[in-house]
């Protein structure tokens, strides 16, 4: 049977690293912690459940601490966690199963990052109850999905990348390697970030990743998802001018960057720029036709530009391809309105409520079409 290390870099993480440590008893031969100067009892706790601790000087570097773990790791296998996040119990026994299998040498696992703040730049979806226990945890509506590499062999000459950037990855050093990369969906990291302060933590975290992002940068200038990580965090400050600077060097870099024509778009979109936004979507449809989040987009520009035949096909796109589309079901609900479909537009704004009960702009214009109602505006004949 393949070993396993858990490893994880941490500072000041008390109020969850208990729960993400016991999530994993069972799973873990070992677990390395890679302390970078925790004032709490992050320590403690970490020993007390019986993880390795190494204190590591901060300097900036993610990829310096990262690369401290894999040093220190003696599994065949390295299943990386934040502080803050977990495994479902559920999930343990597929994390088993995946190491044993020949031939793939690493998995890109499905991380849910639980939060209220609906943000298409992140891939909101709402919870589905496929995880009871950590979605009632998180006392959140849905999360972000992201999918980063997480689960690996454990080669001996493998590295992070020692940028100050905190998407610092070992997937070009594990490239080396022969073997399959894959995506996993099927085992979920659960991470809590939004316990430790809510959408105020969350923004001044983002504040404070900018700098690392264009530090990051400047080591590694050919990047083009290096480009795009500075262009989400000056889109987060609403610095949209700054964003589309490197959005229009991300592109150059890689021509077929669909995540950079969509960030594009929608930072044209709150510009009021619909022209343009249509060009930027269109190119990411182009290039992933799959992507539920560029159709919505795309349909949202055109519900903006009079043109409802075409915007109706497109957000009716984004809802075929992912039928829980929050932003697609309520601006659906707003080009109803536009085309006197009162009904409908309310349907679409209850769809969008039940996906996220606190969605205010559902919410507002479901309470603006009640409110017609009430007036003895917003109806139809026979309605």
């Amino acid at each position: 049977m393949k070993s396993i290390s858990v490893c994880m870099v941490v500072k000041n993480e008390e109020l969850m690293i208990g729960h993400g440590l016991d999530s994993v008893r069972g799973l873990a031969d070992e677990v390395v912690v890679v302390d970078t100067g925790s004032t709490d009892r992050t320590v403690e706790k970490a020993r007390e459940a019986g993880a390795r601790v190494i204190d590591h000087h901060w300097d900036g570097s993610l990829g310096k601490a990262r690369n401290a773990y894999l040093r220190a790791a003696c599994g065949d296998w390295v299943l990386v966690l934040d502080g803050d996040e977990t495994i479902a119990r559920s999930d343990l026994a597929k994390i088993r199963r995946l190491v044993e299998r020949r031939g793939v040498i690493g998995y890109c696992l499905a991380v849910r990052n639980y939060t209220n703040d609906y943000d298409l730049m992140w891939n909101w979806h709402p919870n589905d109850r496929s995880y009871p226990r950590e979605e009632k945890l998180s006392s959140c509506h849905g999360w972000m999905k992201t999918q980063p590499l997480r689960l690996f062999r454990n080669f001996r000459d493998l590295r992070y990348a020692e940028g100050s950037s905190v998407h610092t990855s070992p997937i070009s050093s594990l490239r080396k390697h022969r073997g399959r990369i894959e995506n996993q969906d099927d085992v979920v990291v659960h991470h809590f970030q939004y316990l430790k302060g809510g959408d105020g933590f969350i923004s001044r975290k983002q504040r404070l990743r900018l700098e690392g992002e264009i530090n990051h940068l400047k080591q590694f200038p050919g990047d083009p998802h290096a480009c795009l990580n500075v262009a989400k965090t000056l889109f987060a400050e609403k610095r949209d001018e700054e964003a589309l600077k490197y959005l229009s060097r991300a592109v150059k870099l890689d021509a077929s960057f669909h995540d950079a024509y969509q960030l594009w778009g929608m930072i044209e979109i709150e510009n009021g720029r619909m022209n343009l936004a249509e060009k930027r979507l269109r190119q990411a449809v182009r290039i992933n036709s799959a992507s539920a989040d560029a159709w919505a987009l795309l349909g949202v520009a055109l519900v903006e530009a009079c043109r409802f035949r075409e915007a109706m096909r497109a957000l009716k796109k984004a809802i075929s391809l992912r039928p829980q589309h929050l932003l697609a079901h309520n601006s659906l609900g707003v080009l109803y309105e536009e085309l006197g479909m009162y009904g409908e537009a309310r349907g679409q704004y209850r769809t969008a409520l039940e996906l996220h009960p606190k969605f205010g702009p559902a919410r507002e214009n479901l309470e603006r079409l009640t409110k017609a109602d009430g007036n003895g505006a917003g109806k139809r004949a026979g309605e």
